[in-house]
Order: structure tokens, then sequence, then C-alpha cells
């Protein structure tokens, strides 16, 4: 019995993080009663290319604003047709990289996989560490 109540008082403290649905584009954390300041986002599994059309500077202003001064934006995805899913269009890392910049995001670190294999400019793919610098 006694392990039990613990185990219910251990879970009771420590809260599952819960779910939030909705448009990453128009995100606001405060609407969903979850305090922002987060020290990492990480957008994994082709978030960037799949985004609606048109609302990339959006959604990464989106998902910069739940991050601290100092907080990292870290996101992988596809560049050409060969690692990206179905018909999915490609997003440009020129196109990524200035939607981070219009928003005060600056390039730590770019990788080919995640596994921190180093990136060259004919990857399939990229993984990006970007940290917020404005408030």
């Amino acid at each position: 019995v006694a392990v039990t109540v613990a185990a219910e008082a251990k879970e009771a403290a420590n809260p599952r993080p819960g779910w939030v649905l909705a448009d990453l584009s128009t995100l606001d954390l405060d609407q969903h009663g979850i305090p922002g300041g987060f020290d990492l986002c990480v957008a994994a599994g082709n978030v960037i290319p799949l985004l609606a059309e048109g609302t990339l500077e959006r959604t990464v202003a989106a998902l910069t604003a739940t991050l601290r001064p100092g907080g990292l934006l870290v996101t992988g995805f596809g560049l050409d047709h060969a690692h990206l899913p179905g018909n999915c269009p490609v997003t440009t890392l020129a196109a990524y990289d200035s939607a981070c910049e219009l928003v005060g995001l600056e390039l730590l670190a770019r990788h080919g996989t995640w596994q921190g294999t180093p990136f060259v400019d004919d990857a399939g793919y990229a993984v990006s560490v970007q940290r917020r610098v404005q408030s």
C-alpha cells in the first residue's frame, strides 16, 4: 500500500504535460493557460515544410514567442523531395533562416542529421539550432 501511495503522490507532484491542439501559425500558449519562457522548443519530423503555404514567418514567430531570451528553437526537416513525405513542398534554408532572423533568432549550429553529422551544402536534411536573442 505504501508503494502505491508514494507512486500516486509522485505523479500528483509531477503532472504529465498536457496537450494543446492549435494552429502553429497562431499559437499563443497564454490562451491555454501555459506560461511561456521555455528553454527549448523542438519542431521535428518535417514540421516546417508541412506548414500551410504563407505561414512560415508567422509560425516561426509563434514558436519563438514560447521561448525565454536565450532559449533554443531546434528544427529538423528535409530539403529536397527525396527527404520529404509525398508531395510535400520544399522549404529552403534561405527562407527558413530569413524567418528566423526576422524574429530575433540567431543560428548557433546546423547539422545534417539528428545525430550531429556535419551539414554540407548539398545535404538533403538539416537540423538547425537557433537562439532567441531578443526579448
